[in-house]
């Protein structure tokens, strides 16, 4: 028994030493998600008395402006990371003291104000293995510990590569945007960010992050070191996000290319709820009665 729990207790040092050090990165989430909250009530607020198309979708969704706001940061500042950093430690120090408290602050939001009330499972799931990941990361104390557990595993290098998959996200709510806002004159730039997404979800998140996940991974994060645990917890969330953009890829096919490439003005009311597709199960029947014209409930 004693063994059992020594060897639980060494599984968890890098989130209990996060847990139990310096409490900078907890109120920093704290203050973010304050923030997000206001953020959605302006949404709600500014489009309460518009009748556009786009006005009368963000008061179904308010939540779309934060996931673009977290996605594009999430994407510069991961590109940022992934190409200066270790040689810049104020890059390094603006990933665990900027990006990541708010994209735990984001995370948790998501989980309140869309996850929950839509009942996305899948969604959830992802959300809270990102959080319980890149926790230690962005926390000094449990950064300090993932490094003495395996100094050739860099956690902050995986962290901001898994985030570089945000670039995808920002470009397909970029597609509803575009699908709420775009006449026949300017299809051609709801094409062009199609064409975009495409290639960069396909490259990104099916093609680069098996690579790297295996090629990368095997040299430098095994899974027989003191951080064998948190590793095999990365490898899971990191092959959850291939099998999820999997899934959301086929979905957004589902209806042919020409479909997925091409802005058809003339069923545009149609088309624009299922510009960005959910995973869930209630989510799939929260689509289909928009399709079918059944009011939505705000996310």
């Amino acid at each position: 028994m004693g063994k059992i729990a020594r060897a639980v207790r060494n599984a968890l040092l890098p989130w209990t030493a996060s847990a139990t050090g310096d409490a900078t990165f907890e109120l920093l989430v704290a203050g973010w998600f304050a923030g997000l909250v206001c953020l959605r009530a302006l949404v709600v607020r500014c489009t309460r008395s518009r009748s556009s198309g786009i006005a009368s979708e963000l008061q179904k969704r308010p939540t779309i402006v934060p996931v673009m706001l977290h996605s594009l940061a999430c994407a510069v500042t991961a590109a940022a990371v992934l190409i200066l950093a270790p040689s810049e430690p104020r890059v390094l120090h603006a990933w665990r003291r900027g990006l990541l408290p708010f994209s735990t602050a984001y995370w948790l939001f998501d989980l309140t104000y869309y996850c929950y009330p839509k009942a996305d499972w899948l969604v959830a799931v992802h959300h809270m293995a990102v959080l319980v990941c890149n926790y230690p990361v962005g926390d000094l104390a449990g950064a300090a510990m993932l490094r003495a557990l395996n100094p050739a595993c860099d956690a902050a290098w995986w962290s901001a590569h898994g985030y570089a998959l945000e670039a995808t996200t920002f470009l397909l709510y970029t597609r509803w945007l575009l699908a709420h806002a775009l006449t026949e004159k300017h299809r051609w730039v709801y094409t062009a960010n199609n064409l975009l997404l495409l290639a960069s979800w396909v490259g990104l998140r099916l093609v680069q992050s098996p690579y790297v996940l295996i090629a990368d991974g095997a040299a430098a994060c095994v899974l027989h070191t003191d951080l064998g645990f948190y590793t095999a917890l990365g490898y899971a969330t990191y092959s959850l996000i291939i099998l999820m953009s999997l899934v959301w890829l086929m979905q957004l096919l589902q209806n042919g290319l020409h479909s997925f490439l091409v802005l058809d003005t003339a069923r545009q009311p149609t088309l624009q709820p299922a510009a960005v597709l959910p995973f869930g199960g209630a989510t799939s029947r929260y689509s289909l009665r928009q399709r079918k014209g059944t009011p939505a409930k705000r996310a």
